[in-house]
C-alpha cells in the first residue's frame, strides 16, 4: 500500500465512522466533494487538510489514526 493510498483508506474511515457522506464530509471542511472523492482514491490532502482530518478522527474515537494524520 502506498502512503497515498493510506490517507486514503484512512480518511474514508474516519468519514465512515462519523456517519458522513463525502459530500458532508466536504461541506464540514469546506472543500468540494469532488476533493474528498480526490482523497479517498489517489490524491494526497495538503497538510491544513491533514490536520482537521486528524481532529476528525479524533471526533471519531479513533486517536490512533489522528496521531498517524498528524505525523503524515
Amino acid at each position: 500500500m502506498t502512503r497515498r493510498q493510506g490517507h486514503g483508506r484512512v480518511i474514508r474511515l474516519v468519514r465512515q465512522r462519523l456517519g458522513l457522506t463525502q459530500e458532508q464530509l466536504a461541506d464540514r471542511l469546506g472543500y468540494s466533494d469532488e476533493t474528498v472523492r480526490n482523497w479517498e482514491s489517489t490524491q494526497r490532502p495538503g497538510a491544513f487538510a491533514l490536520g482537521c482530518i486528524a481532529q476528525l478522527a479524533d471526533e471519531a474515537g479513533l486517536p490512533c489514526l489522528a496521531q498517524t494524520m498528524r505525523l503524515a
